[in-house]
């Protein structure tokens, strides 16, 4: 039922796509995450306290990257699949194994992958 909701979403009328859409979304486990707002018409997308550019946008995939940070080394990229709502989420950073207090502990530069799926809620 939630991928005819996300599908009726996506094939609506482009004015109506205009419109930022909120939309749900859980991990490749099924656990609830962060909502996903997307806003076509701006041309961005925000997810938790990450902000993305929307590069490219067709009939089936939206394609965003993360907007730049100075203070970070790598980024992120998503792709969200407007059909199926399934998305994936991959970039590089320099992360730490942990903290000691603010100082991070064997950083290193590392790359990872996160997938799921974003569905509009039903009403």
């Amino acid at each position: 039922m939630r991928s005819l909701v996300f599908s009726l979403w996506l094939l609506t009328s482009t004015a109506a796509q205009a419109a930022p859409v909120a939309l749900k979304c859980t991990d490749s486990s099924g656990q609830p995450v962060a909502d996903l707002l997307v806003d076509s018409e701006a041309g961005h997308m925000r997810w938790s306290i990450s902000s993305y550019r929307i590069t490219h946008q067709n009939d089936r995939y939206i394609s965003a990257q993360e907007m730049d940070r100075p203070d970070q080394v790598g980024g992120e990229v998503w792709v969200l699949d407007r059909v199926t709502g399934q998305y994936i989420r991959s970039g590089v950073a320099i992360l730490a194994e942990r903290f000691s207090g603010a100082t991070p502990l064997n950083p290193k530069l590392q790359s990872f992958t996160y997938s799921g799926r974003c569905n509009a809620p039903l009403l």
